[in-house]
Parts: structure tokens; C-alpha cells; sequence
């Protein structure tokens, strides 16, 4: 599958938070930015905990050996 998709998914995530973020960074109540930020973080954190599932296959496993 390769990391593109995970690439264009971030890039996606990235686009969609922007205003959310933007909208944290110029809010002066920290009442309403922790409101802002919960969702935010949520988003991020499941993108993250995908991310970390990606496993990476070494068919030379570090041994040097190439066709």
C-alpha cells in the first residue's frame, strides 16, 4: 500500500482542521479554546494511532543481501 495514502490523508486532516486551529490561535477565552481544541486533538489522535499501526516489511532485514 505503500505511505501515500497516509500522506494524502494527513494533507486531508491538515485542510479539514485549519479553520479549527486558526480559529483556537485567535480566541482570547480559554474556556472556548479548550472547546476548540478537544475535537481537534481527538482528529489528530486517531490519524496518529492509524500511523502507528503501519507496519514496514525488510526483506533484506539489514543483512546487506540485494538482487
Amino acid at each position: 500500500m505503500g505511505m501515500a495514502p497516509r500522506g494524502r490523508e494527513w494533507e486531508a486532516i491538515r485542510e479539514e482542521l485549519g479553520a479549527k486551529i486558526e480559529a483556537y490561535a485567535q480566541e482570547p477565552s480559554a474556556k472556548k479554546r479548550a472547546a476548540l481544541r478537544g475535537p481537534v486533538e481527538k482528529r489528530i489522535e486517531a490519524f496518529r494511532a492509524r500511523l502507528g499501526g503501519v507496519s514496514i516489511l525488510d526483506p533484506a532485514c539489514g543483512s546487506g543481501n540485494f538482487l
